[in-house]
């Protein structure tokens, strides 16, 4: 909850240093919805909003997202976060970050609509990557993170929503992967 807090004060000193105002769906997600703690793992810690769940899938996978996206009755936005075991071998971030593209979640109809970059996530290093579905009957955006603990377990952080909804939604995906604190480290 002090992190949320401070992020508050944060944006709110941005704005009066800019001499700007806040996008004004980021501003009122700010001030009107609450974030809960998730600790349902002894691998890390996150916020998400409160009315999303956070749901299990199997050991070392969790999904974040609304009630009714979990259920499939609507599209929107969702966050799968996949711990992968300690590696054995010393790949590089990059090489990992391709076999996961070629080998993961990535469908056909999927393409790359960034570079792959660097990106922090609370403190450890790692690669991010967007997307976009070209599917005309799936319009979907994303974006996965990465990084690698001390310990070499990898964290894959799979964002992604309904691209006419995405710059809205973004916000809530990006405190999600951005106040994990891994605990394993």
């Amino acid at each position: 909850m002090r992190k949320l807090f401070a992020l508050v004060i944060l944006i709110f000193l941005l704005i009066a240093v800019t001499g700007c105002t806040p996008e004004p769906a980021r501003s009122q997600a700010v001030e009107t919805v609450p974030f809960i703690r998730f600790e349902e793992t002894q691998a890390f810690h996150t916020l998400y909003p409160s009315g999303w769940e956070a749901y299990i899938l199997d050991k070392g996978i969790v999904l974040f997202a609304p009630p009714e996206v979990l259920e499939d009755k609507v599209p929107g936005p969702s966050l799968t976060v996949y711990r992968d075991a300690p590696a054995d071998s010393i790949e590089t971030l990059s090489v990992l970050m391709d076999h996961f593209l070629d080998n993961g979640p990535m469908r056909a109809d999927y393409l790359l609509t960034s570079s792959i970059q660097n990106t922090e996530v609370n403190g450890v290093q790692g690669l991010m990557v967007d997307f976009e579905s070209t599917d005309p009957g799936d319009q979907i955006k994303g974006r996965i993170e990465m990084v690698r603990l001390d310990n070499q377990a990898v964290y894959y952080f799979i964002a992604s929503a309904p691209h006419d909804v995405w710059d809205q939604e973004w916000f809530y995906l990006e405190q999600i992967i951005h106040q994990s604190v891994f605990i394993e480290n």
